[in-house]
């Protein structure tokens, strides 16, 4: 059963989000529903509907438990900006 949520967002970013649905073929209703589901998932959930990250999008493909992909990710994105 669906019901109505009212929001307080910023302008702004209500056009943005508008333009981005758009260009995804969605509703802002269902990315919103889709990221709650998200939040609300168990912790070791990998899915991510809306990332436009390359790393983002390689989660979940290698099917090994006792990688850390928020480490990887750490060390990826500190050797790409040179930190």
């Amino acid at each position: 059963m669906n019901t109505k949520l009212t929001l307080s967002v910023d302008q702004d970013l209500i056009q943005q989000a508008k333009e981005y649905a758009k260009s995804k073929g969605t509703s802002i209703s269902k990315m919103v529903e889709e990221y709650f589901l998200v939040l609300t998932s168990e912790k070791g959930s990998t899915t991510k509907p809306y990332s436009d990250s390359p790393v983002d999008k390689l989660l979940g493909i290698v099917n090994e438990p006792d990688l850390d992909y928020d480490q990887i990710r750490f060390e990826a994105l500190k050797k790409k900006y040179n930190l």
